[in-house]
This record gives structure tokens, sequence and C-alpha cells, in this order.
């Protein structure tokens, strides 16, 4: 049984594999910068949902005082608010179950 020498690389098909070696490094770090990007949308949403959360409070309190008279505006804000948290709860909640779906898989 004989064994057949290694051919050695030709600088094209070297060039070839030194650009797909790029081009995976290249999409590796745009992973990176999405997975960043996600981590960026999540803390932007929930900075967004305390700042509706304060400014719902600041607006009940000024009609408690009677600093204010406007009502309507408060209630409209408390809704809005409202609806923010429940798509940030169900948000999370489809967070928590893909997690544990993916813990429940066999390797």
């Amino acid at each position: 049984m004989a064994i057949s020498p290694i051919n050695p690389v030709s600088p094209q098909r070297a060039a070839q594999i030194q650009s797909t070696n790029n081009q995976k490094t290249n999409s590796l770090k745009d992973i990176k910068t999405e997975k960043n990007s996600f981590g960026k949308i999540l803390q932007e949403s929930m900075t967004n949902l305390d700042k509706n959360i304060t400014s719902t409070q600041e607006s009940l309190e000024n009609i408690i005082s009677g600093k204010s008279d406007d009502f309507h505006s408060y209630i409209v804000q408390s809704e809005k608010t409202a609806v923010n948290l429940q798509m940030t709860l169900q948000v999370r909640n489809k967070i928590i179950d893909a997690y544990n779906e993916i813990m429940r898989m066999q390797v």
C-alpha cells in the first residue's frame, strides 16, 4: 500500500483560504456586535420603561397636590405605561421560555 505525498498549496489556493478565514472572522465579529445591539435594545427598553413609570408617578403627584388638573392626560399616560410594562413582561417571559427550552436540549 503506497502513501501518496502531500501536494504543495498553490499561492492562489492559499489566498483563497485566507479570504475564507477572513470572512469567517468578520462574520463572528458581526455576531458579537449583534449580541451587543440586542443587549443595548433591552437596556434602552428598560430605561424607557423606568422613565415612563417615573413620569406617570410625577403626573399623579401633581394632580393629588393640586399643581395640575389635567386628569385626562394622566389616564392616557398611565395606560401607555401599563401597556409598556405588560409588553416588557411578555418579552421577559419569552426570553425565559427560550432559555429553558435550550437548557432542556440534549447535547
